[in-house]
């Protein structure tokens, strides 16, 4: 089944990461910056 899907906001451009630690850190600030965007505000 098609779904459909739309951007919020585009967080940053590609990266290049010196390790996988580094890349696991930007992934969870990702995360909570996702969070924050999509929380609606109260």
């Amino acid at each position: 089944e098609p779904a459909r899907v739309s951007f919020a906001a585009r967080l940053h451009d590609d990266i290049a990461f010196e390790s996988a630690d580094a890349l696991v850190a930007q992934i969870e600030r990702d995360v909570a910056t996702t969070r924050q965007l999509l929380t609606p505000a109260s």
